[in-house]
């Protein structure tokens, strides 16, 4: 039995990172064993199960609060070198960094790394260390080609790079909208009446979550009963929380941290935003669609690939809050038009994103790798 190890950022959130958890489940599905290293959970959770029931991996959580957090190197070093895996699959850059300093050198396991964002191609004072984990990763797999030449300056060579688009179990997603609904006001002490719009994400500057923040203010100029939801954490989050309050629109903007209910709120949203041109906000995307919530983007290659402009959301121009805050007031102003590209949405996301195939594709993959990992063990 082919044994792989998967490392991912929390499993809880709602991002790229989610990518982990489906995963795992289509390879217990196959009869691949499966464990997980699970950094910084917000959710204490020991295994995950296939969809029958019948097999489990077993999750490991780590703390990581470094950048050079050598404790949890030596627990990462220690996990792999019991597991031994035929392979390992880092979920996001902050995984694969963590992974190939922990990784023991003697480990001849191919290493891949799903990328979620354009970082590994940015100029800061850590590239230097990124070309050198560079050397012990084997495989880069993007979503989107646009993808390539932003991350080949980071060191790697054309062939180590592959086209994997993501997935989501659309069925773990799809949620009772209008029930839903009535249950988030309520937590959230919001009027049943009112209108919400929102995002998931990392609050980082790169994000461009200040967007949002402008766009709400812009909103409240013309009518004071849309919500914002910011469903996510980070280094900007206290700046973000003072500049709304400076806007004086604290009461109709909720920082929620990262919730264990980000699937839920986010379906409860009448407008899903992703402002950010840096990453890819995948997961939070398709939440949105697979539950019929419209969604107004940047004008990113893999939004494009995602939102038919028009159709099931509206795509602008990066940096244009004028416009993020027309296209909201637009759809909230107009039910109907907001319902009929939340369909259009919600077929997209069954048509083009289902899981079942694109699982199938990767299982394939991480066999033909795990042969490579026999044949260099048997070196």
């Amino acid at each position: 039995m082919e044994r792989i190890l998967i490392v991912t950022d929390d499993l809880a959130r709602l991002c790229p990172t989610s990518q982990a958890e489906p995963t795992a489940r289509a390879l217990l599905e196959v009869g691949f064993s499966v464990r997980l290293i699970e950094l910084n959970a917000q959710v204490q959770r020991v295994s995950i199960k296939s969809s029958n029931g019948r097999n489990q991996a077993t999750i490991h959580q780590v703390a990581w609060k470094t950048r050079l957090d050598f404790t949890a190197f030596r627990s990462i070093h220690s996990l792999i070198n019991d597991y031994q895996p035929d392979l390992i699959h880092a979920f996001g850059e902050k995984s694969a960094h963590v992974l190939t300093l922990a990784k023991p050198r003697r480990n001849k396991a191919p290493t891949i790394i799903s990328h979620s964002s354009k970082s590994a191609a940015s100029n800061n004072p850590w590239r230097w260390l990124k070309r050198a984990l560079n050397e012990r990763i084997d495989f880069h797999l993007i979503p989107h080609g646009s993808l390539l030449q932003q991350l080949e300056p980071s060191g790697s060579s054309h062939n180590q790079f592959g086209i994997m688009p993501w997935t989501v179990d659309l069925d773990s997603k799809v949620i009772d909208r209008d029930n839903n609904k009535i249950q988030v006001k309520k937590m959230l002490k919001i009027p049943e009446d009112a209108k919400l719009a929102g995002v998931a994400a990392m609050l980082h500057p790169r994000m461009r979550i200040k967007d949002v923040v402008w766009a709400a203010d812009l909103v409240k100029c013309i009518r004071d009963d849309v919500y914002w939801l910011i469903i996510g954490d980070g280094p900007q989050r206290w700046r973000l929380e003072r500049f709304a309050g400076q806007l004086d629109i604290g009461d109709n903007i909720r920082f929620l941290g990262w919730h264990e209910l980000a699937p839920q709120l986010v379906a409860a949203l009448d407008v899903y935003v992703a402002p950010s041109t840096f990453f890819f906000d995948f997961s939070g995307i398709l939440a949105a669609m697979a539950n019929g919530v419209p969604v107004v983007a940047t004008q990113d290659p893999l939004h494009v690939q995602m939102v038919d402009h028009g159709k099931s959301g509206y795509l602008i121009e990066p940096g244009a809050r004028n416009e993020f805050a027309r296209c909201v007031n637009r759809l909230v102003n107009h039910p109907p038009l907001a319902n009929h590209m939340g369909l259009n949405g919600k077929r997209k996301a069954q048509t083009q994103f289902e899981s079942e195939n694109r699982l199938t594709l990767m299982t394939d993959y991480y066999r033909q790798l795990t042969q490579r990992s026999s044949e260099l063990r048997a070196i």
